[in-house]
C-alpha cells in the first residue's frame, strides 16, 4: 500500500513474510527512505555490517544513513515514509523523535512492545490500511496523523525504556539536538568547539551534560560516529582506503588511518579483510 504526493511526498506500508524479503533488501541507499521497522514475530538482520536478532513485537526506526539486510522476518510490518512526507527535522517538535528514534546515539532505538502498545500500533495499522484505498483532499494529513501518532508512541517508548527521564528536559533536548547535528556534519567537522558553537553552548557545558546523563564525552562520540561510518564502507564498497579518508573530513590517508588504528587495533585494509575477504 504506497501513498504518493503531488510534491514528491511518499509514504508506503509494507507487509512482509520470509518469501517476500526481496522486497526490502533490494532497496538501494540513494533511495532516501527512513523507516519503522515492527517485528510481529523473531527476525534476524544486518545492520551496518552488525548481526541483531529481534524478539516478537520488536520496534524498530533506521534512517537512510543505515545499511540493513533482513534475513529472517516471517511476520515483519513496514512503515516506510520520505522527508516530504514527513520531516524528522522541521517536524520535530510534533513529535519529539529527532535524536532519538532518527539520527541519535550509537546504539540502534530498539523498543520491546507490551500488550497495551502492541494494540495501539495494531490500532494504527489498521485506520492506515483503511485509508490508503481512499483518494480524498484529507488523505496525506490522516496517514500524516496516524505515522505521527506512532512516532509518538515509539519516542516515549525509548525514552522509558532506556531511562531518558532526567528532570531537566533542556539536557535531553541538547543532546538530542547534538546527536543530530553529528549526524548532519561529522563526515566535515570532528571537533567539539564547532557543536558547541551550533548549540549556543560552551565545550564544557556540552562536555559535562552528555558525560552526566550517556556517560559519554562528546569527543568520543564524534570518533565513535566516523568509526561507524568508516566500518560500513569499509564492509559494503570497494572504495579506495585514500578515498574513504577523504569522504570522512581526513587530509589524507595517513591521518585516517592512524586514526582508524588508534580505535580499532586495525588498519582499513586489515578490517576490509577481516569483514569481507572478498573486498580486500
Amino acid at each position: 500500500m504506497k501513498f504518493t504526493g503531488i510534491t514528491g511526498e511518499y509514504f508506503e506500508i509494507l507487509e512482509i513474510n520470509q518469501s517476500m524479503l526481496s522486497l526490502i533488501n533490494t532497496v538501494t541507499r540513494e533511495e532516501e527512505f527512513f523507516y519503522l521497522f515492527w517485528f510481529q514475530e523473531e527476525g534476524r538482520a544486518s545492520i551496518n555490517s552488525e548481526d541483531y536478532r529481534f524478539e516478537s513485537d520488536t520496534v524498530l526506526t533506521l534512517t537512510p544513513l543505515h545499511r540493513f539486510h533482513i534475513y529472517n522476518a516471517p511476520n515483519l510490518k513496514i512503515f516506510r515514509f520520505n522527508k516530504s512526507f514527513f520531516c524528522v527535522d522541521s517536524d520535530d517538535q510534533e513529535v519529539g523523535c529527532k535524536g532519538l528514534l532518527f539520527f541519535g546515539g550509537l546504539e540502534l532505538p530498539i523498543i520491546k512492545l507490551d500488550e497495551q502498545n502492541r494494540k495501539v500500533f495494531s490500532n494504527v495499522l489498521r485506520i492506515l490500511r483503511l485509508e490508503m484505498l481512499l483518494k480524498d483532499e484529507m488523505q496525506m494529513e490522516i496517514l500524516r496523523m496516524m505515522l505521527k501518532r506512532l512516532l509518538i508512541r515509539s519516542a516515549r517508548l525509548f525514552k522509558k525504556q532506556n531511562q531518558i527521564l532526567t528532570d531537566d528536559v533542556s539536557k535531553v533536548d541538547l543532546i538530542r539536538e547534538f546527536y543530530f547535528l553529528v549526524e548532519m556534519h561529522f563526515t566535515k567537522i570532528h571537533d567539539v568547539g564547532s557543536y558547541a558553537n551550533m548549540l549556543s553552548r560552551s565545550p564544557k557545558t556540552l562536555s559535562n551534560v552528555l558525560k552526566k546523563v550517556i556517560g559519554v564525552s562528546p569527543s568520543k562520540y564524534i570518533q565513535e560516529r566516523i568509526m561507524m561510518e568508516a566500518k560500513n564502507i569499509l564492509s559494503y564498497t570497494n572504495k579506495e582506503i585514500s578515498e574513504i579518508g577523504y569522504e570522512l573530513g581526513f587530509q589524507d590517508v595517513q591521518a585516517f588511518s592512524r586514526f582508524f588504528k588508534r580505535n580499532e587495533s586495525l588498519s582499513p585494509s586489515e578490517y576490509r579483510e577481516m569483514k569481507n575477504p572478498q573486498r580486500a
